[in-house]
């Protein structure tokens, strides 16, 4: 296996690093699971590997680097669980059960805060100093749990698991979104009673309602569409 410093450019590398301040031994069982979201989460948005390139002691430091980019890629990922933390830990939206990118890194920084009380920031180090761009305090931990609980005791019902099929009904909610916006951007018309790609998408509607629990099933793909931000998707499905 080549080498993964050899397909680095001469520019920068993407680095960060993470800082876990703990007061006690860590479990490895919870440190292994920060690792491991981060990896797939980063692997969901880019498709690419991470790589442990150091890990340091003071507290514990690990610094992680994508050697095969050449943008900023692992800054912004950093940056996008920033922001999903910030909105999980004021309420503004629940990650238990959300298929959101970054929401496997936030959930497990949070358990790791709430079970030991351990801080955990992730930062990048240049030449002007510092840069964080997430610290995980057991405050917000708790504050992201609390939130979280509360929305559970506000289900009427417990929503099942997606079904394989119900991912292609959101597949094609999203494309009809996609598409409506791009028809009326080019300034043409949409007869979205004769169109084949809405046409299908009733099609299924009307299938999955037939079934013995299509409509909680059918209330789950909306509420999945709703947690990862597709509002528009998730009407079109609803009507």
């Amino acid at each position: 296996m080549p080498d993964p410093r050899a397909l680095v450019s001469t520019k920068p590398l993407n680095r960060l690093t993470l800082a876990f301040e703990n007061r006690e031994p860590l479990p490895l069982e919870k440190v292994s699971a920060i690792l491991s979201a981060i990896s797939k989460d980063y692997h969901q948005y880019y498709h690419r590997d991470l790589f442990v390139e150091d890990i340091r002691s003071g507290s514990i430091f690990v610094d992680l680097a994508d050697f095969a980019s050449k943008a900023n890629d692992l800054i912004d990922f950093a940056i996008h669980v920033g922001e999903l933390a910030g909105a999980a830990a004021a309420g503004y939206l629940v990650l238990r059960r959300s298929r959101r990118r970054g929401a496997k890194t936030v959930l497990a920084l949070a358990e790791l805060a709430a079970r030991t009380g351990t801080e955990t920031r992730i930062f990048s180090e240049g030449a002007d100093g510092e840069t964080l761009f997430v610290h995980m305090t057991p405050t917000m931990a708790h504050s992201i749990e609390e939130h979280a609980a509360a929305e559970e005791e506000r289900r009427p019902i417990a929503l099942p698991d997606a079904h394989p099929r119900d991912s292609l009904l959101e597949d094609f909610a999203k494309s009809a979104v996609v598409k409506r916006l791009e028809v009326h951007q080019a300034g043409n018309p949409l007869d979205e009673g004769t169109d084949g790609l809405f046409e299908i998408i009733r099609t299924l509607v009307k299938a999955l309602r037939e079934t013995p629990d299509g409509r909680v099933r059918l209330n789950g793909i909306v509420s999945r569409l709703r947690n990862e931000g597709h509002e528009e998707a998730a009407r079109l499905l609803a009507e």
